[in-house]
């Protein structure tokens, strides 16, 4: 290989490893933004390096795998420009480009064997720095947002699950790798305790059980000599983790961070000189080399029976109660019945719901997102579906699930094909690679690994390792191939452009700060022409407007105020969040009917968020006192009846939720204080007096100063109105701090004048 080429290789390599190291840090889940300069980074170096390289490059392109994966992300490209939420959109749309971007940079470099090594060590020292920072992050050591999530350790990844599923992926890649015959994978036991105890303090059990279901298969895969070691290798590690965990345990507990990293470091170097000395030993034991097929069944045969049995008694309470309280409590849940469980199997029912209404394409990239409220039929919160297959269905339809399926299909065949070339080393390292990444995606099925960033990427770059050349021969094979070529650099440029308006629009937003508000609409106005799709911007351009209406009640500022809310509820984006904020502000510049109507909007689309009728109850009773003082009964019964009939949605609801099993009755959500305080307002308007007081009077017993004084002031003037001035003195009297009687005034000269 000349110099030359070295180099031009170095590049995307070099790209990769710091990904894979250091782009963790940047909390890939939901934190978009701090990925807009790196999906940029990359997609300027792939440019580069495709021009550099433009023969490679031609030879990639003519792999089918890289039609389909090019094709799923146009599909995000499509279905953005059609999308409610074209931001989500378009950052689904960055995130499967960087993704597909790595994939064919790892394409290109994987067929020299030392990169494909570089690669792996890069991989097993994120699992090793990353599992460190997280017992850092447990003995309070660092301080990182949800490094050490109460009891469990989620190190930068700050969801444990997740943060399980990568240290299950890289320890069973270890455990495999370890038993070939090259002494630099042996060496790579040194890591496998640290790895399996931290997977352990995750207490995730979705990623135990997946972890112990691709063990075994993993065990199937392996000849009868690596099956010895991979065994051995796994109870050496099983057996120091039961030994040091409840000592371990203490330690976080006593923030002992002395005692606890020398013990993972002892554990570890014993761990892998024990192993080291063992593999070599068996490694030259010539008797153990058999080639006989049913050998490698004796092994997995027995193990089921063990593990079988192993479940049996691990979940006995006579061996549940000697482990440390957490383990105890996260086992002992293990079934079919938690609310977890329950949960993810409503949201897989409305994510189907969801797909009907749009099942070829599907509804954009954060579709699950943005519209999961419509369709819950429950009060959960969840903004990932919990399963990548079915979300994946939902941003790009049942088209693109196929053509995700499809990739994973091609990589497949291409392995099998490739199989009967592949030395011992060859085929270990793609066992290894295969497994992990195998792992991942079959846990992806149970939660949103995929929706990290990070994670997607990740899983891109082993799927590449695992890519064969697959040439298919047809008529038109040239012009697909540089058809995609095309495509591929078209969404590059694409992404690039709009990426960097995203990053100036986010700079500029933070250049607001103690500045004159002409300043301020400056600036904002130039985030919202760089960036149009995030309504951050907008209700940001409308405080500041805010700020001068209610100082000068100026009109003009009014009618600017309104021409923006106007301007967001033209958008596409219609979810609740956006639909309450907007209500808010129509509320605040005196256009009660249409928040009314936007809050009509927003309960359509979020049938369970209790804020919105909450909020539309409080806007429907001051619009009834308008159009009372205005001497239009026919509105005001219009107003009154819709209060009752959103507060009645609410306590229907409620009553459906405990009809429910245990898990799903959701006991928070309920009427709200304010719910009851304006509904018993609203009889009391009507003249329903006694029905009025049943619901203030429990009311002037809670916490709540202002639902306190406000029900004590009514209450009060339902006494004077009845003639019952003692009672009505009293509760006076009750909260005459408050300013009750102030608010006694207003009622009479809101009602009565």
């Amino acid at each position: 290989m000349t110099y030359s080429k070295k180099i031009s290789l170095l590049i995307p390599a070099t790209l990769i490893a710091i990904f894979i190291l250091i782009s963790n840090l940047y909390r890939g889940m939901f934190f978009d933004q701090d990925f807009y300069w790196i999906e940029t980074g990359v997609a300027i170096i792939f440019l580069f390096f495709m021009f550099l390289n433009w023969e490679q490059i031609r030879r990639v392109f003519k792999q089918p795998v890289v039609w389909l994966l090019s094709l799923v992300t146009f599909l995000y490209l499509i279905t953005a420009l059609f999308a409610e939420n074209q931001l989500l959109a378009y950052q689904q749309f960055f995130r499967w480009l960087m993704a597909t971007q790595f994939f064919i940079l790892v394409l290109l470099i994987k067929e020299y064997r030392r990169m494909q090594d570089f690669l792996w060590y890069s991989i097993l020292l994120m699992g090793t720095w990353t599992a460190v920072f997280g017992w850092l992050a447990a003995y309070k050591l660092t301080d990182f947002k949800d490094a050490f999530l109460g009891y469990r350790i989620s190190s930068v990844f700050q969801y444990p699950n997740t943060y399980a599923v990568i240290l299950a992926a890289v320890l069973i890649a270890v455990l495999i790798r370890s038993t070939g015959k090259k002494k630099a994978f042996i060496f790579d036991s040194f890591t496998a305790y640290l790895l399996l105890i931290t997977l352990i303090f995750t207490y995730s059990r979705g990623a135990w059980l997946v972890f112990a279901l691709v063990w075994f298969v993993g065990l199937l895969f392996l000849r009868f000599k690596q099956q010895i070691l991979y065994i051995f290798h796994s109870l050496l590690i099983g057996l120091t983790s039961i030994l040091t965990l409840t000592i371990l345990n203490v330690t976080i507990k006593e923030s002992n961070y002395f005692k606890g990293f020398l013990i993972l470091i002892t554990g570890s170097l014993v761990v892998g000189i024990i192993y080291s000395l063992i593999s070599m030993i068996i490694n030259k034991a010539e008797i153990l080399n058999s080639t006989r097929s049913a050998n490698r069944f004796i092994f997995p045969i027995i193990i089921f029976v063990v593990m079988i049995i192993g479940v049996s008694s691990i979940t006995s309470p006579q061996v549940i109660e000697k482990l440390p309280d957490q383990l105890q409590k996260r086992i002992s849940d293990i079934n079919l019945e938690t609310r977890s469980v329950v949960e993810r199997n409503n949201f897989v029912t409305d994510a189907t719901t969801m797909i009907k209404d749009r099942p070829f394409f599907g509804a954009g990239g954060g579709a699950w997102k943005e519209q999961f409220e419509r369709y819950q039929s429950y009060p959960y919160i969840s903004r990932q579906a919990h399963n990548f297959y079915y979300q994946l269905t939902v941003e790009i339809g049942i088209v693109g699930l196929i053509l995700f399926l499809g990739l994973l299909l091609l990589i497949l065949l291409s392995i099998i094909k490739a199989r009967k070339s592949m030395n011992d080393e060859e085929y270990n390292r793609v066992l290894a690679f295969g497994f992990m990444v195998g792992l991942i995606l079959v846990h992806s099925y149970i939660d949103f690994n995929m929706s990290y960033a990070y994670v997607l990427v990740l899983v891109m770059i082993l799927l590449g390792l695992l890519t064969y050349p697959l040439n298919f021969q047809f008529k038109w094979d040239k012009a697909v191939s540089y058809t995609v070529l095309v495509l591929i650099v078209i969404m590059s440029l694409t992404s690039t452009v709009m990426a960097s308006r995203f990053i100036y629009a986010d700079r500029v937003v933070k250049k607001i700060v103690n500045i004159p508000i002409s300043e301020a609409e400056v600036l904002i106005a130039k985030a919202i022409n760089a960036n149009p799709y995030e309504t951050k911007y907008r209700f940001e351009k409308i405080n500041l407007y805010l700020q001068v209406y209610e100082k000068t009640k100026n009109n003009k500022v009014k009618q600017r105020i309104l021409a923006e809310a106007l301007k967001i509820n033209a958008m596409k984006q219609k979810n609740p969040t956006v639909m309450l904020q907007l209500s808010q502000v129509f509320a605040k510049i005196g256009f009660l009917g249409n928040s009314l109507d936007v809050l009509d909007v927003g309960i359509k689309n979020g049938p369970w968020r209790w804020q919105l009728y909450e909020q539309d109850i409080i806007y429907s009773f001051n619009l009834a006192k308008y159009y009372k003082q205005q001497n239009n009964q026919d509105k005001f019964e219009k107003m009154i009846s819709r209060i009752y009939d959103r507060y009645n949605e609410v306590v229907n609801r409620r009553e459906y939720l405990d009809q429910q099993v245990p898990v799903l009755q959701y006991k928070g959500y309920k009427p709200s204080l304010t719910m009851r305080l304006f509904v018993g307002q609203t009889k009391v308007v009507e003249g329903k007096y006694k029905e009025g007081l049943e619901m203030l009077l429990p009311l002037t017993k809670v916490k709540d100063a202002r639902i306190k004084r406000d029900s004590l002031a009514w209450s009060a003037y339902i006494y004077q109105k009845m003639g019952n001035l003692d009672k009505a003195n009293k509760l006076i009297q009750q909260g005459k701090d408050l300013g009750v009687d102030k608010i006694i005034k207003g009622i009479y000269s809101d009602w009565e004048n």
